[in-house]
């Protein structure tokens, strides 16, 4: 299944403490189970004012839908074409 990496801007997460992350981190699972096994989440990048979520997903519907979900919309999704450093291909 493609990976793909999506952005939400969320201003300020930089500056969340680390049980701030992990509240924030919470759920994501649950909407996953929603949208069903079609997504999966690997891990998340933080930024100043964005978060950055690496998931293997087969379309961008997939992604929309667990934005819904969980409440926080998504502004770019991008499909990871390949991964430097790495003999793997996406």
């Amino acid at each position: 299944m493609p990976k793909v990496v999506f952005e939400r801007d969320i201003p300020g997460i930089g500056g969340c403490s680390p049980d701030q992350l992990h509240a924030i981190s919470q759920g994501p699972g649950a909407a996953i189970q929603d949208v069903g096994p079609r997504l999966q989440g690997t891990y998340s990048y933080v930024t100043d004012d964005k978060l950055y979520c690496v998931y293997t997903s087969s379309n961008q519907r997939d992604i929309r839908d667990h934005a819904s979900v969980r409440g926080i919309p998504v502004s770019r999704i991008s499909r990871v074409m390949a991964i430097v450093g790495s003999a793997h291909r996406c």
